[in-house]
């Protein structure tokens, strides 16, 4: 298993594990040396504890899950009201918004996505104040930290953007 930000509460550090035999190997016990710059990153670790604290809260999740599932009707009314071709795919708190008539199922489908068309959408939500991932090949990321206010201003510059 290997893991990445996620761990840090989004700083960067890197985690991995595996099977007690496979772990032997890796140095005291065995003969592979694993080091890096941020290896036993005390404030990584520090953020990562926290974030874990904060997950354990009742109703984070659930206002996650809410927050995100929010963002998608709203893309997916906007959509349908702008006419733009578009499909918006999500699983728990990430989606992603695609410029394709449907939803792609494997990166070749993902490469024939319109890509300049997500570059300009891009370019212009950050007009708007919105910042978004900088790719069409990357994944919006929701929180509990996102209120309904940062949902319907996301959808609302995304009707600005796409009103042609």
């Amino acid at each position: 298993t290997c893991l990445g930000k996620v761990v840090g509460g989004g700083l960067p550090v890197g985690v991995y594990g595996g099977k007690a035999e496979y772990m032997r190997a890796i140095s005291p016990l065995g003969p592979v040396y694993q080091a890096g710059t941020l290896s036993g990153n005390p404030l990584a670790t520090a953020a990562g504890l926290k974030t874990l604290e904060i997950l354990a809260r009742d109703g984070v999740f659930a206002a996650a899950e809410t927050a995100a599932a929010r963002l998608e009707a709203g893309l997916n009314a906007v959509l349908s009201e702008t006419g733009t071709v578009g499909t918006v795919s999500r699983v728990g708190t990430m989606l992603t918004l695609f410029f394709a008539d449907q939803a792609p199922n494997n990166f070749g489908e993902v490469q024939q996505c319109d890509h300049e068309g997500f570059g300009a959408f891009h370019r212009a939500m950050l007009d708007r104040g919105v910042y978004l991932p900088p790719s069409g090949y990357e994944a919006w990321f929701v929180s509990a930290a996102h209120t309904e206010d940062d949902i319907d201003r996301t959808v609302d510059a995304a009707r600005s953007v796409l009103t042609r």
